[in-house]
Order: structure tokens, then C-alpha cells, then sequence
């Protein structure tokens, strides 16, 4: 009889087959990047008790992969770093502030969706607080200074390993 030995470590997990088959081992990568787009679908519609806002709603969903973010849409932009792949977050800016400053926090899917809560579209005032999937083109008409997206370093160096 023979043990199974799991190891992970952050994004990577190895399975081997104990003694004395060890030269039976298969290494594999999470995709963390889908896994997050993955959970944050899953809460498309919900409406979380505590009235969450959309900064809460993403470190969630990052949480739940394993990656911390602070609250706070001001920390969670001073947080992260530049970058455009799916499951990254895209932050809006006020419109009537002179300088770009974050106002609102989502999870960009990969494609033309944003998935966020609290956002308060016009059309969506009966929604406000639940989980809804947005046309990213109607949040940047909401916030028409540029969107920046961004991920926490920890998400970009997993992508590297």
C-alpha cells in the first residue's frame, strides 16, 4: 500500500505517490487569474447581508483564492500595479474631481464585463448592493475618466512561476 502526498504552495500543488513509487509525481498550476473570475461569477446576483460595497465584495473574492487586499478602494489601488489580464481589478474615478482618484472597484472577466456590487447604475437603483455583472462600456459611460486595472503583486507573480 502506498500514501499520496499533496503539497501546495501558493498557485502550485505537486501529487506524488509515496514509497516506493516517488518517481510518480504530477505538478500542476492554478490559474488563479480564472479561479477568480470563477468565484466572482458565482456570486452574480446575490446580495450579500451586510449591505457590502464594492471595495468588501473584491477582497472577498480574492480572499477566497488565497490573496489578501486591504479595504478600502483608495488602499486597494495604492496596493496594486498596472495590469490588463483577466480576474485584475478595474478602478473607475470620480467625476468630478479634478485628479484621477478611485471611486469604484470590479473584477474585469477577461472580456466586456465587469462583475461588482453597490455600483448604483441608473437603470439598476432596485439592485443596489447585489452582485451584478456590468457591460464595462455603461461603467465607463457611469465614470468617463479612463478605468485603470490593476492586480495585488502576489496575483502578478504567480502568472511569472
Amino acid at each position: 500500500m502506498t500514501d499520496w502526498i499533496v503539497t501546495k504552495e501558493k498557485g502550485r500543488w505537486e501529487i506524488k505517490v509515496g514509497p516506493p513509487h516517488e518517481s510518480n509525481a504530477v505538478k500542476f498550476k492554478i490559474n488563479k487569474r480564472a479561479q477568480i473570475v470563477s468565484v466572482a461569477n458565482s456570486w452574480v446576483g446575490a446580495r450579500p447581508s451586510d449591505q457590502e460595497s464594492c471595495d468588501r465584495f473584491v477582497a472577498r473574492v480574492y480572499d477566497h483564492v488565497g490573496i489578501s487586499l486591504p479595504l478600502g478602494v483608495g488602499r486597494q489601488y495604492s496596493s496594486t500595479e498596472f495590469d490588463r489580464d483577466e480576474g485584475c481589478l478595474i478602478f473607475y474615478d470620480w467625476i468630478d474631481e479634478p485628479e484621477w482618484e478611485p471611486a469604484h472597484v470590479g473584477i474585469w472577466d477577461g472580456g466586456s464585463s465587469v462583475i461588482d456590487t453597490n455600483c448604483a447604475l441608473e437603470e439598476h437603483q432596485e439592485d443596489l448592493y447585489r452582485v451584478m455583472k456590468h457591460d464595462q462600456q455603461k461603467l465607463e459611460d457611469k465614470y468617463p475618466n479612463e478605468s485603470r486595472k490593476r492586480a495585488p503583486k502576489e496575483l502578478k507573480d504567480l502568472d511569472g512561476e
